[in-house]
């Protein structure tokens, strides 16, 4: 036998009130709008025979929660956020959450220009660009946005405040990986440093990578020209690599003792006076060409030209419309 329901319809009995549950031992068939109860996580609207608190309940306005052995286990609120195991985060944004416990998160929306996929601990969006602690703790999120994967992270703070996130690591759509403070929009592939290094302290840590030009220049140099004066450089961690191309065209009146300026990077102050460790060549000098070495102050970014005891610094007069060509390696800050 079939009971077919038409319209708003609640099993009452008019004038009578029911102290036991209802019972329809049939097939219900309802044509309309069937009213429940709200319920609760204890007592759900909609149940099973046997297992009376689990269901599904509407703990407030257009909000469903179910609830399993008596706890709530999901609920979907007013926004179309669902909250596994806890109430979702108060987000008021166009896009979605999932929340997971406490600090967990899943949301995605369209920021109006791309969309965005993110997944992060302890935090819920409020805006598209606004993030709030959920609890008293660190922060952290990933996002994909646009093909480029970003990772952020924050200090510790009070939950419902407003989070400033850093962008700690991104991969971009070239397959370059760009470090925190380094070029996101870097081409090729590789790994992309900050153009101002943060040093480590960690004897195992990388923390800088970098190559460039510069121009060594000499001191003293008076009225004297340059045929070729170039340079090159590769930095890596504390250690600098750099060559050396300068040809003197014209000496003029160029005198006093021949020193390199210009150096991209100083020397670290507690190296002692030394030469440098790499190669010097020195061509067509008018007297005392060779054997030379490249002599580096601490704490500099200069160097001289010396013979090889490091007793005489050559001077203008030595090189005269001379080249030297040098490839050599230092330390640095």
């Amino acid at each position: 036998m079939a009971i077919t329901l038409d319209g708003t319809t609640g099993i009452t009995t008019p004038g009578v009130v029911n102290t036991a549950a209802e019972t329809i031992a049939t097939t219900l068939a309802v044509t309309g709008v069937t009213t429940l109860q709200a319920g609760t996580a204890a007592l759900p609207a909609l149940t099973t025979s046997g297992d009376t608190n689990t269901g599904i309940f509407f703990p407030a306005a257009d909000t469903i929660a179910f609830t399993e052995g008596g706890a709530e286990s999901m609920r979907i609120d007013s926004s179309g956020n669902l909250g596994l195991g806890v109430t979702p985060s108060p987000s008021s944004f166009t896009g979605k959450a999932i929340d997971f416990s406490i600090y967990g998160t899943i949301n995605s929306l369209d920021d109006g220009t791309k969309g965005n996929f993110q997944v992060g601990y302890n935090y819920y969006q409020t805006n598209n660009s606004t993030f709030n602690y959920k609890v008293n703790d660190l922060a952290s999120m990933y996002r994909q946005r646009a093909g480029v994967h970003s990772w952020y992270t924050a200090p510790s703070g009070t939950a419902t405040n407003a989070i400033t996130f850093t962008q700690a690591l991104t991969l971009n759509t070239n397959g370059a990986l760009a470090l925190q403070g380094g070029s996101t929009s870097a081409t090729g592939v590789g790994i992309t440093f900050p153009a101002t290094q943060s040093a480590s302290t960690d004897a195992n840590t990388l923390d800088d990578y970098e190559e460039g030009t510069w121009t060594p220049t000499l001191a003293n140099i008076g009225t004297g020209t340059y045929a070729t004066n170039t340079g090159t450089y590769t930095k890596i961690g504390n250690r600098v690599y750099l060559s050396v191309i300068l040809d003197i065209n014209t000496v003029g009146t160029a005198s006093g003792n021949l020193q390199i300026n210009g150096f991209p990077f100083t020397t670290v102050s507690a190296e002692p006076n030394r030469s440098v460790s790499g190669n010097l060549l020195c061509g067509a000098w008018s007297s005392d060409g060779t054997p030379n070495i490249v002599f580096m102050s601490s704490n500099a970014t200069a160097a001289t030209i010396q013979d090889n005891q490091g007793n005489t610094v050559r001077t203008h007069a030595n090189m005269g419309t001379g080249s030297f060509r040098f490839d050599i390696s230092y330390q640095t800050a």
